[in-house]
């Protein structure tokens, strides 16, 4: 992905990238061209490699740009409780999910699946895995949460839970609730955390 030079170009890939998001939740990622981008978009078909290499550049982006949200978050709490930090990092990524619907997370996972590059998944899980190491260890640190098992342990209980029910939202129809199938999930492990 080129970075723009001019204020005219970075405003041209904002808005390639943001109408792209939105005809991904709207028609689906399969079913969303590279044509209906550029129509969108109000650009010429050739103009959008100036900016994206692909539909799958733009997941990348996407994703990068929400990690990178989601650290900021974090680093912008006034932390009094890092139970209520681990819920407040856990909302924020469940609307990342909102942004873009059940078809792109459906179609990042069939794409994570069907590929060895994994480009995805070497992108999503480094700072959510970070951030909630992060705030255990602080929470350990201050006996808020037991010392007894690792952080790096009580992650991956933590993203097993994210990725599973992600998958399973991703696969269903509309009815199935995210936030309140997950949510009482990871909240019954960071009850584990404090004995």
């Amino acid at each position: 992905m080129n970075k723009p030079a001019t204020q005219k170009g970075i405003k041209a890939k904002e808005k390639i990238f943001q109408k792209s998001l939105e005809l991904f939740k709207e028609k689906g990622y399969v079913q969303t061209t590279l044509g209906d981008i550029c129509k969108e978009a109000g650009i010429a078909n050739g103009t959008f490699y100036h900016y994206f290499k692909s539909k799958q550049d733009i997941c990348v982006n996407h994703i990068k740009q929400e990690s990178i949200r989601l650290r900021d978050y974090y680093s912008s709490l006034v932390i009094s409780s890092y139970e209520e930090a681990l819920v407040g990092v856990f909302k924020k990524q469940l609307e990342s999910c909102d942004t873009v619907g059940q078809e792109f997370y459906k179609t990042m996972f069939i794409a994570e699946l069907s590929s060895n590059q994994q480009a995805f998944h070497l992108v999503a899980d480094t700072s959510l895995d970070k951030t909630i190491v992060e705030c255990i260890r602080k929470g350990q640190e201050i006996n808020e949460f037991s010392k007894k098992h690792s952080a790096e342990h009580f992650t991956s209980l933590f993203i097993g839970q994210i990725t599973l029910h992600t998958l399973k939202w991703s696969a269903s129809e509309k009815h199935y609730d995210l936030k309140e199938k997950l949510l009482p999930e990871l909240k019954f492990i960071i009850n584990l955390l404090k004995y």
